[in-house]
């Protein structure tokens, strides 16, 4: 009975340090520092799983590496590029680009800000950018791109690189709002135009704005064609860009515009482009 105690007091010894040791290695492994890099997620949990798998690890240096670099392609885009206001033509979204599922983007823009934060309305979102509607995959990279978390910055410049090289507007809004007065950028001013002449429907109202004031009257006309093609390019644009109704401001034009003002805003390309 002795030796048989000794036996089983000897094996529960063991099997208790063997335990402990387990726990202590499954809590080390929990803790265990990620070194500043993220750990990728499964793909199933990534609602931009369609731009592809992210990298095994992705750190804060590679991911501001991208940015620098996208933001040197837009200049060296931009450099000796002087686009001529008078030659703008007003395009729909459809006439820019691929927009499927334009209704399921517009069901998130008409909800916008609440969308962000209901699920369905964001899934709609991502089915968007998802089929190619390059108008929501736009809005996918102006609301990630100043994020802090690395995942969604590199996600947004992915979205930003596909932008780039089907020369669209909202990256080069965001490369003239990026650099301000950075002196290392010199084409922010190309920027803006060019933006606003690529549809970047936001960025079409503002430079629009300036230019309604212009005393060249030409440049004035344009501006207001701008105005008015930001306005109508989504029903949901007048609310989100804060503008007033392309009616009510027939009236302010033509108090500050020595220029006839066309009743109705362009349906279609200006200047029968």
């Amino acid at each position: 009975m002795r030796k048989f105690m000794s036996i089983f007091c000897a094996s529960v010894t063991l099997l208790g340090a063997a335990c402990i040791n387990a726990n202590a290695a499954l809590s080390s492994k929990a803790t265990k520092p990620s070194n500043g890099k993220h750990q990728q997620k499964s793909v199933g949990l990534d609602p931009f799983a369609w731009l592809g798998p992210l990298p095994t690890s992705l750190d804060r240096s590679s991911v501001e590496k991208a940015r620098h670099d996208l933001l040197r392609k837009i200049e060296s885009d931009l450099h000796g590029a002087n686009p001529d206001v008078l030659t703008f033509t007003c395009r729909t979204p459809a006439q820019m680009g691929s927009t499927p599922l334009m209704e399921r983007l517009e069901r998130y823009l008409d909800a916008y800000p609440e969308s962000e934060s209901n699920q369905a309305q964001l899934t709609d979102l991502h089915a968007a950018a998802a089929a190619g509607n390059w108008l929501a995959r736009g809005w996918l990279f102006s609301n990630l791109i100043n994020k802090q978390d690395i995942v969604s910055q590199y996600r947004a410049l992915q979205l930003g690189e596909w932008m780039r090289d089907r020369n669209l507007g909202p990256v080069f809004r965001w490369f003239s709002k990026t650099t301000g007065d950075d002196a290392e950028y010199t084409t922010q001013n190309t920027a803006d135009i060019h933006a606003a002449m690529r549809q970047s429907y936001p960025a079409q109202y503002e430079l629009g704005k300036q230019l309604a004031h212009d005393e060249d009257l030409a440049k004035a006309a344009v501006g207001q064609h701008m105005m008015a093609c930001a306005e109508h390019a989504l029903p949901s644009y007048p609310r989100l860009l804060g503008i007033r109704t392309y009616t009510s401001r027939r009236a302010m034009w033509a108090d500050q515009v020595d220029a006839p003002v066309d009743p109705t805003p362009p349906a279609g390309p200006i200047n029968g482009k």
